[in-house]
C-alpha cells in the first residue's frame, strides 16, 4: 500500500533557471559633482572652495565641517553673493552626508535648502535648489524609494523646465532621466520609455556639450525600457545608437554610457537567443574597458563578466561560465560601488549553482553562506529576495544530503530574519520554513518536536489568508497528520485529516485542494490502520469522485495513490473482481500518459491485477500481465519502475514454485536480483526468500543459506519486521535445520530483532537460552506454530 508521503519545498533542480538568471547592467542617476559658482571674491566664496578641495580629496567628513563653517559665519548675511554661497555649501553638506552614508541626515538638509532658497529669483539660488531636488532624486533612487524619487525628478521638472540657462537645462535634463529610472524599477516601462524620448525631444538636437551625457544616458534607459517591453531588437538599435553618436567622446561621464551600452547590447542580444554575438559582445567590453581604473568602468566589465558566465553557461560550457563568475566575483570584491551588491550577488549565486551542478556541494554550500553574511542585513528588495533563495537552496542540499540539523539551523535563520516583516512574500517564506522544519524534525525522528512545530505554525498563521500561506498552513497538518500516524495515534491523525477537510475542502485554490487530497489519500491509510477498510475504501472512492472528475493533472498522483490503495485493501477484503475494476480503472486513467507518476502507477497496478489473475486461476491472464511488466520496465532507470518489474518476476516466480516448477523460479528470481543492481529493500528482500525456497525445492541447502543470509541483511533497512518474513524463516529453518538458521540469524545485523524466533528455534534444539519475559511468551507462540505449521509443498517435493 502506498504510504503517506511527507509535504516539502520543491526541490532545488526546480530553481536552476531562476540561480542562472541574467544580470543586466543599469543605468543610473549619476549624481552631479560637487557643485561652485564664480561670483565676486568673498570671503565665503574662499571658504566654500576649500571645502570643495576637502570633499574632492576624499575627506568628506572635514569638507562637512567646513561646509557648517560658511553656514555659521554667512548664513545670516544680507549680501546675495555669500547666500549663493551658503545655498551650494549646504547642497554639497547634503551631497556628503550621503556619501557618508547618512542618508537621512542628508535628505533633511536637501529638503532645508529648497524650503530656505526656493523662492529665490537669482540664478545661484535657482542652481543651488535645482541642484538640491537632483541630490535627494538620486539618493531616494539609491534606497529603492523609487515612488518618493519619482514625485522629485517631477518637481525638478515643474519648476525649472522652461528654463533656458544650460546648467538648468542639464540638470532638467538629467531629472528626465532620473524619471525613467524611477518608472522602471517601478515596472512602468511604457512611461519610462516616454521619459526617455522626452529627453530625447528636448536636447537631442542641442548642440551644448553640458548636455550630451543626459543625451547619452537617455538614449541608454531608453533601451532599458525597450527590453523591459520586449522590444530586444529596437532596444538593442537603442544602444548602438549610444555607441555610434557618442564613441569617441572624450568625456568620462559619457565614456561611462557608451561602456554601459555596449554590454547592454549583450544583454539584448542573449535575450534574443543570438548567443554567440552576445559572447562576443560582452567579451568585446571586457577586452576595451578590463585595464580601466575608473570604478564605473570597473564595475561595467564586472557585471559582463557575470553575463558572459550565463551565456556560457546557457552554451553549455559550464568549466567557462563558472572561471567568469569567479572573475566577476574577484572584481566585485576588487572594490565597485553600493549599486553592484545586486550583480555581485548574482554572481555569487550563479557559482553557487555551478558548484552544486559539478557535484560540489560543500563549496555551493559556503557561496550560498557568503551571500547570506555579506547581504542578510540589507534591506534593498532585490538582495532580499537573492538572500531568501541562498538560504532555501542551502536548506534544499543540507536537506538532500540527510544533514537535517544544519537545515534546522538555517530555517531558524529565515525565521529570525524574515519573521517580523508583514510582506507577503517573506510570510509565505516563514510559513513554508514551518512546513520544511516539520519533515525534518520527522526524518530526526523527533515526533514531538515536529507536532509542536506543526501546532506553532498553525496558531502563528491563524487568520492569514494569502493563498501562499493558506497552502503552507494545509501542507503543515497533512504533516501533523503523517507523524500522528507514525506515532500510532491514528485517532488523532483522523482528526486532523477531518481538520484539514473542514478548513480547506470549499477552497477554489487548486494547490490548496491538492492538499486537501492528500489528506484524504492518508485518511483512508489512517482507517486501514484501526481495521476499518470499508470506510478507508469509501475515502478512496470519495477521492476519485472528487478531483478525477476535474480532468486536471495537478490530481493525478493523489488519483493514482487513491487507486491503488483501493486495489490493494479490496484483494485484503477477499473482493477481487471489485480489485480487478479497479485496476481496469487505473489503467484507463494512466495507461496512455507519460508522468512519471502515472507511468509508475500502470506499472504497480499491472503487478497487482496479475497477483489477482493467479488467485483467481486465471493463469495466462496473470502471466500476461506480468510479462508486460518486465517487458516495459525491467530496463527503466526509474527504481520504482524498476522494483515492479522485479517484483512482477518474483511474483511469477513464486507461482511457478507453487506449481512445483522450482527450476523455472530460479531463472525468473536470477533475472530479478540481478547482481550489482539496487533495488527496493522489500522487494529484494521477499526475492531472496522466494529463491531460498526454490534452492531448498531443488535441493541445494547451501545456495538456500546464502539467499537466506542475503535477505537477513536487508531486515535492519525496513521500517518494521512484517509477520510474512517470520513465517518464511521459520519455514525454511525446517529445510536447512533450526541449527544453520540459528547461527545465520546470530550472525546477522538482525540478530536483535529476530531474538524471538532466535530463542524458540534453540529451544527445538533442547537449549535453554535466557532472555526477557516479553521475549519468552513471544518465542514460545513462535514454537507452537512451527508445531503446528505442516511442511510446503516445495519442501515435499525435496523430500
Amino acid at each position: 500500500m502506498a504510504l503517506e508521503r511527507l509535504i516539502g519545498l520543491p526541490s532545488l533542480e526546480a530553481h536552476r533557471e531562476e540561480l542562472l538568471s541574467l544580470a543586466a547592467p543599469a543605468f543610473a542617476y549619476a549624481p552631479s559633482e560637487f557643485s561652485a559658482v564664480s561670483p565676486a571674491p568673498s570671503a565665503a566664496r574662499e571658504l566654500l572652495g576649500r571645502a570643495l578641495a576637502l570633499a574632492e580629496g576624499g575627506r568628506l567628513q572635514d569638507a562637512v565641517a567646513a561646509w557648517d563653517e560658511v553656514v555659521r559665519r554667512f548664513g545670516e548675511s544680507d549680501k546675495p553673493a555669500d547666500l549663493e554661497q551658503v545655498s551650494l555649501a549646504l547642497v554639497n553638506k547634503g551631497k556628503a552626508l550621503g556619501g557618508l552614508g547618512r542618508a537621512e541626515e542628508a535628505l533633511a538638509v536637501l529638503d532645508g535648502v529648497v524650503q530656505r532658497f526656493g523662492t529665490g529669483n537669482g540664478e545661484g539660488h535657482s542652481l543651488a535648489v535645482a541642484t538640491a531636488l537632483a541630490g535627494k532624486g538620486g539618493m531616494l533612487s539609491s534606497l529603492n524609494r523609487h515612488t518618493e524619487a519619482l514625485a522629485t525628478w517631477k518637481e525638478v521638472a515643474r519648476r525649472f523646465g522652461k528654463s533656458r540657462v544650460p546648467t538648468l537645462e542639464a540638470l532638467v535634463a538629467n531629472a528626465l532621466v532620473g524619471t525613467a529610472v524611477a518608472l522602471n524599477a517601478l515596472n512602468r516601462h511604457g512611461e519610462a520609455l516616454e521619459a526617455c524620448d522626452e529627453v530625447l525631444e528636448r536636447v537631442g538636437k542641442s548642440g551644448s556639450p553640458a548636455l550630451h551625457a543626459e543625451l547619452a544616458s537617455a538614449m541608454v534607459g531608453r533601451g532599458h525600457a525597450l527590453i523591459a517591453l520586449d522590444r530586444a531588437d529596437e532596444a538593442i538599435n537603442a544602444w548602438s545608437a549610444v555607441v555610434e553618436r557618442f564613441g569617441r567622446s572624450d568625456s568620462p561621464r559619457i565614456g561611462e554610457q557608451v561602456a554601459s551600452a555596449h554590454a547592454n547590447i549583450g544583454t539584448g542580444l542573449f535575450q534574443s537567443g543570438r548567443l554567440e554575438e552576445a559572447l562576443a559582445a560582452f567579451d568585446g567590453v571586457v577586452r576595451n574597458y578590463m585595464a580601466s581604473d575608473v570604478p564605473i568602468l570597473r564595475e561595467v566589465v564586472a557585471r559582463c563578466f557575470v553575463n558572459r558566465g550565463n551565456v556560457l553557461a546557457a552554451l553549455n560550457r559550464e568549466a567557462e561560465a563558472l572561471s567568469s563568475w569567479e572573475e566577476a566575483i574577484r572584481r566585485f570584491e576588487a572594490g565597485v560601488s553600493p549599486e553592484a551588491a545586486e550583480p555581485f550577488s548574482v554572481a555569487l549565486m550563479n557559482r553557487a549553482a555551478a558548484l552544486l551542478h559539478a557535484g560540489r556541494q560543500n563549496e555551493a554550500l559556503d557561496v550560498w553562506g557568503d551571500v547570506v553574511d555579506r547581504f542578510g542585513a540589507d534591506d534593498r528588495p532585490g538582495l532580499l529576495t537573492i538572500v531568501a533563495n541562498a538560504q532555501t537552496h542551502r536548506c534544499a542540499v543540507l536537506e538532500q544530503s540527510g544533514r537535517f540539523e544544519e537545515a534546522l539551523a538555517v530555517w531558524q535563520q529565515v525565521e529570525d530574519r524574515f519573521g517580523n516583516s508583514d510582506a507577503p512574500e517573506w510570510v509565505a517564506l516563514v510559513a513554508s520554513s514551518f512546513l520544511q522544519r516539520c519533515a525534518d524534525l520527522f526524518k530526526l525522528g523527533r515526533m514531538e518536536a515536529a507536532l509542536a512545530t506543526c501546532d506553532r505554525a498553525v496558531d502563528r498563521f491563524e487568520g492569514n489568508d494569502l493563498p501562499a500561506v493558506l497552502d503552507a498552513v494545509a501542507g503543515i497538518l497533512v504533516n501533523k497528520g503523517i507523524v500522528l500516524v507514525t506515532a500510532q495515534r491514528n485517532e488523532e491523525a483522523l482528526a486532523v485529516w477531518d481538520e484539514i477537510e473542514r478548513r480547506f475542502g470549499n477552497s477554489d485554490d487548486p494547490q490548496i485542494l491538492k492538499q486537501v487530497a492528500s489528506a484524504l489519500v492518508s485518511k483512508g491509510t489512517t482507517l486501514v490502520h484501526m481495521n476499518r477498510a470499508e470506510d478507508a475504501v469509501g475515502v478512496w472512492n470519495d477521492v476519485v469522485r472528487r478531483f478525477g472528475e476535474s480532468g486536471s493533472p495537478l490530481y493525478h498522483e493523489e488519483i493514482a495513490t487513491a487507486v491503488l490503495n483501493r486495489v490493494v485493501v479490496l484483494g485484503s477484503l477477499n473482493r477481487p473482481d471489485e480489485a480487478l475494476e479497479a485496476c481496469d480503472e487505473a489503467l484507463r486513467r494512466f495507461g496512455s500518459g507519460d508522468e512519471p507518476y502515472g507511468v509508475e502507477a500502470v506499472a504497480q497496478t499491472l503487478v497487482s491485477k496479475a497477483s489477482l489473475l493467479a488467485s483467481l486461476d486465471r493463469t495466462e491472464e496473470a502471466f500476461a500481465a506480468w510479462n508486460e511488466v518486465v517487458r516495459r520496465f525491467e530496463a527503466s532507470d526509474e527504481p520504482a519502475l524498476r522494483d515492479a518489474a522485479e517484483s512482477a518476476l518474483c511474483r511469477r516466480a513464486q507461482h511457478e514454485l507453487t506449481e512445483g516448477r522450482a527450476r523455472t523460479a530460479l531463472g525468473l528470481l536470477d533475472r530479478a536480483l540481478l547482481q550489482g543492481r539496487a533495488g527496493m529493500p522489500d522487494s529484494r528482500l521477499q526475492g531472496h526468500l522466494i529463491r531460498a525456497r526454490a534452492y531448498l525445492a531443488e535441493g541445494d541447502r547451501e545456495a538456500c543459506a546464502g539467499d537466506v543470509k542475503a535477505a537477513l541483511s536487508m531486515l535492519p533497512e525496513l521500517n518494521m519486521l512484517p509477520r510474512d518474513v517470520l513465517v518464511a524463516l521459520a519455514d525454511l529453518s525446517a529445510g536447512i535445520g533450526p541449527e544453520w538458521m540459528c547461527e545465520l540469524i546470530k550472525s546477522s545485523p538482525a540478530g536483535d530483532l529476530l531474538l524471538p524466533l532466535r530463542t524458540a528455534l534453540e529451544r527445538e534444539l533442547g537449549l535453554e537460552p535466557r532472555v526477557a519475559r516479553e521475549v519468552e511468551e513471544i518465542a514460545e507462540d513462535i514454537r507452537r506454530e512451527l508445531l503446528a505449521r505442516p511442511n510446503s509443498k516445495a519442501e515435499q517435493q525435496s523430500a
